[in-house]
């Protein structure tokens, strides 16, 4: 079988795809012999988004074919649309106080989603500034202040 070549035409890979395993476990496709996992690396994401973007392919569609959910796949067509390929470079970042307080204020005043500010910001997961509101919400300013690993309230 022969692999998966990122750069051919898209379209042409999706002919067979078939994923038949638990979520959890590697998935062979019938196609290629090309496994996919539930972490997706960054070429496979700017792939799936390139699906989408190509308007030959739905959320659902995709959702279906790679056994992701058609949020996550949103979430990656946007953060492609405003930083393009370079947002999907892994970045272990530890955010300053002051940057997730401006994160938080400009989603109070734009009314944006933590998806669209995730992006927005390039923040690895809109699940961190969700965990970031419901901090400030709860203990204050303070649960913003970052702290050694290790350290506990």
């Amino acid at each position: 079988m022969q692999k998966i070549k990122w750069a051919q035409p898209l379209c042409t890979v999706l002919a067979a795809v078939s994923l038949n395993c638990p979520v959890n476990v590697r998935h062979q496709s019938n196609i290629c012999g090309v496994f996919f996992m539930a972490n997706f690396s960054a070429e496979q994401k700017i792939f799936i988004t390139r699906l989408y973007l190509e308007g030959k392919h739905s959320y659902m569609d995709l959702q279906k074919i790679f056994e992701v959910s058609y949020q996550m796949i949103q979430g990656w067509v946007r953060l492609y649309q405003i930083q393009g390929a370079d947002g999907f470079k892994k970045s272990y970042t530890s955010y300053s106080t002051e940057f997730k307080m401006d994160v938080l204020n400009y989603m109070n005043e734009t009314g944006i989603s933590s998806y669209d500010a995730a992006a927005r910001f390039n923040i690895s997961s809109p699940a961190l500034i969700r965990t970031w509101r419901i901090n400030v919400n709860a203990y204050g300013l303070d649960a913003l202040i970052s702290k050694k690993r290790g350290d506990h309230p």
